[in-house]
């Protein structure tokens, strides 16, 4: 009689696990992303002056 594999023991990546401890974390923003923040901030501003 056979007895059922246990899938946790061997991961199919086994660097996966490392890189997730090394990640970069955030990055900065892109001019994209600043420049909408700053139209964001231009509306509100002006939606506050009226």
């Amino acid at each position: 009689m056979k007895v059922p594999a246990r899938h946790g023991l061997k991961p199919r990546n086994p660097y996966a696990l490392l890189a997730g401890r090394r990640h970069g974390g955030s990055h900065a923003k892109g001019p994209g992303a600043r420049r909408q923040e700053q139209q964001r901030a231009l509306r509100r501003s002006l939606r506050e002056q009226e």
